[in-house]
């Protein structure tokens, strides 16, 4: 665990989010359903110790558990207080960065949304074109959305103007003449780890208010 929390730490201290958040979350939810269980197994193992007048109930004991499973739930109450603490660093890290972008729509608004293009600026100069499309999926009468981005251009240049990268995608991509095109103006912080997580969780929910 501590070798663990040390890598998340340097992830951290680079602003990489992930995959050390997701990680992070799984491991709470594991802890958290191993607690659960072990409350309830321990609630069906109590034992009637009497009778309890007052209330006219039974009255129970609880068994005590072997030193080994104290042990145990000692860690793992240890690693899930830990682990919160980390996780509400990296989710405070998630929302800084998401403070930090700058949306803006290229050209017109077309009354289709579902996909389109979505143009990363990494500043000064770095320029990510990504085709996106939303995804919906009906599970148990409820709409739930996901947005699958794909790379379609990288380009270098201090003087070429969002509308010239929309123009280039239109051009190579035929079957989408009026696309959606959005823009995500950032600072340069990691693409994979940090930048594309936090800008598919942010444009899926800008889009999907509108789709």
């Amino acid at each position: 665990m501590l070798a663990y929390l040390q890598a998340i730490e340097r992830d951290y201290a680079n602003r990489k989010i992930y995959p050390g958040l997701g990680s992070i979350i799984q491991h709470i939810k594991s802890m958290s359903a191993y607690r659960e269980q072990q409350k309830n197994i321990r609630e069906r193992m109590q034992e009637i110790n009497g009778i309890d007048w007052q209330n006219i109930q039974f009255a129970y004991q609880q068994p005590e558990d072997p030193e080994e499973i104290n042990e145990i739930n000692r860690i793992v109450d240890d690693s899930l207080q830990k682990l919160s603490g980390y996780f509400k660093r990296g989710r405070k890290l998630f929302d800084d960065v998401s403070a930090g972008l700058k949306w803006r729509i290229i050209g017109i608004m077309p009354p289709y949304q579902e996909e389109g293009y979505i143009i990363l600026h990494r500043r000064p100069s770095h320029f990510n074109s990504y085709h996106y499309r939303i995804d919906k999926v009906l599970l148990n009468d409820e709409n739930y959305f996901g947005i699958h981005l794909e790379l379609k251009d990288e380009t270098k240049s201090k003087f070429i103007t969002y509308g010239e990268l929309k123009l280039n995608l239109i051009q190579r991509n035929p079957e989408l003449p009026v696309p959606m095109t959005i823009a995500v103006e950032t600072d340069a912080l990691p693409l994979e780890e940090t930048l594309l997580p936090v800008v598919k969780a942010q444009a899926l929910l800008k889009l999907k208010r509108r789709v």
